[in-house]
């Protein structure tokens, strides 16, 4: 539960607060949580302007599980944001996207990947797929929303 409170203040913009969790979550036994808590630390450091601190935790990330999709991402579009090590971060990508090639999210990873390094049209392919995506996994969340949570529907609809 720490490190989803902790996401959860990253979103609020409580960056203080959201680290202490975070760093909390690192120490723990649970392997999914160090992960998911190094990604996101990753990005509060890039926020807060230290790059390395940031690299240091997305290099962790991987080197926990090597093949976690989502660590993979993280350490790519941490890589795009810092304009540095390009090529390992489209390495780490498509390795994201062979496990799971219509995520929009690792897409629009690799397009923005493609974009810093010139590749404008391989970068437009891979963008439209992720918008497209994007779309239909927001219906498909909505559908599910409203079919799971009845007494939601109408607070939605009045969005």
């Amino acid at each position: 539960a720490v490190v989803y409170r902790g996401k959860t203040l990253y979103a609020l913009q409580e960056l203080d607060a959201a680290l202490a969790d975070l760093t909390k979550s690192i120490d723990s036994k649970n392997r999914r949580a160090k992960i998911m808590a190094l990604d996101t630390r990753a990005l509060i450091y890039y926020r807060q302007q230290k790059p390395e601190a940031a690299m240091r935790d997305a290099d962790e990330a991987v080197r926990l599980e090597p093949n976690d999709s989502g660590a993979l991402n993280g350490r790519a579009y941490l890589c795009a944001l810092l304009g540095k090590d390009l090529k390992k971060g489209l390495a780490d990508i498509d390795q994201a996207l062979q496990q799971q090639p219509d995520n929009a999210a690792f897409l629009d990873t690799r397009g923005y990947l493609l974009f810093k390094q010139g590749d404008y049209e391989a970068a437009l392919v891979d963008l439209d797929k992720a918008i497209k995506g994007g779309e239909l996994e927001y219906q498909m969340y909505r559908q599910e929303e409203k079919r799971s949570n009845p007494g939601r529907r109408m607070n939605m609809t009045r969005e």
